[in-house]
């Protein structure tokens, strides 16, 4: 019955189309009028109704591959996930328009092509088909290759795995099971290759021998006859902070941390005091560069 009305209906609108059209008429809109008249009839018969745009009425031109169809599916085959139209429901009707022929899927561009040439997608990447990347784990390398729209790892025997033999008091990295001491696991120092030994979330920046080490103020262990011996170990200078030392600065003492610096530090562009103390730049360096500029044309 729908069927027959909207055939009916055509005959009249492209008849009064024709006549209007030779009197200055405006198709674009019968044609927009048409393809809404069309969707609203095949979402409520749930069936095909007839072709009804041809080459020289309402034509629709297809480009990427695609062809036009009078009654396409709402969830269009894509090369990931079976279709990219979030929300679609499969098989519940029917829309005019241009889709894949038959057999063929969308790529990441919009072209129609085979599902054997799909690429692969992996950590948010693209991958053309027979890509080769290498998928790693915690202890294996996996050589993967893209087929078919997935990566096959199975099939390829290039499968590195890391074996190895650390003690308990020891840590292995990840990346290479390189062994290091446990004691250097979380202490804010890089110490494997990529970094493993910081990146485990159980790292609460605690001294493992609370008796023998010092914890600087950025977390960093140290051992305990660094603390306060004149020289920077902590690398944010904590280390030697309100400490009373037995000899007197022959060189110049930071007003603020107290540490003693060589003379030749003081006004070289750099803050070596530390701790919010940068008396050694903030003084009359232009002074101070002209007293050793004259210093060296003496020598």
């Amino acid at each position: 019955m729908f069927i027959k009305i909207f055939s009916n209906y055509l005959y009249i609108i492209f008849s009064r189309t024709n006549y209007n059209a030779d009197h200055g008429g405006d198709c674009e809109s019968v044609c927009t009028v048409l393809s809404a008249f069309a969707a609203e009839c095949q979402s409520t018969i749930k069936t095909p109704i007839i072709k009804w745009r041809t080459s020289d009425r309402c034509p629709m031109q297809c480009d990427s591959g695609k062809v036009y169809m009078p009654c396409g599916p709402l969830c269009p085959q894509t090369c990931f996930e079976g279709n990219d139209y979030g929300g679609c429901i499969p098989d519940s009707g029917c829309v005019d328009g241009c889709f894949c022929p038959n057999g063929q899927v969308m790529d990441n561009h919009g072209q129609c092509i085979e599902p054997d040439s799909c690429p692969c997608s992996y950590n948010n990447n693209i991958y053309p088909k027979n890509s080769r990347i290498i998928m790693k784990n915690d202890t294996c390398h996996h050589e993967c290759e893209c087929l078919n729209g997935t990566f096959i790892c199975d099939q390829i025997e290039n499968t590195t795995c890391i074996t190895t033999n650390c003690t308990s008091n020891e840590f292995s990295c990840k990346s290479d099971g390189q062994c290091i001491p446990l004691t250097w696991k979380c202490d804010r120092i890089e110490d494997c290759l990529d970094g493993s030994d910081e990146l485990d979330l159980n790292c609460k920046y605690q001294c493992a021998d609370t008796m023998n080490t010092f914890q600087c103020s950025n977390e960093q262990c140290i051992h305990i006859t660094h603390r306060c011996d004149g020289l920077l170990d902590c690398r944010d200078g904590s280390d030697e902070v309100n400490c009373s030392y037995a000899m007197p600065c022959k060189e110049y003492e930071c007003p603020k941390s107290k540490l003693c610096i060589p003379k030749s530090w003081i006004c070289d562009g750099t803050v070596d005091c530390g701790h919010g103390d940068d008396s050694d730049e903030s003084g009359d360096c232009s002074k101070f560069r002209i007293q050793k500029l004259t210093i060296l044309l003496l020598y």
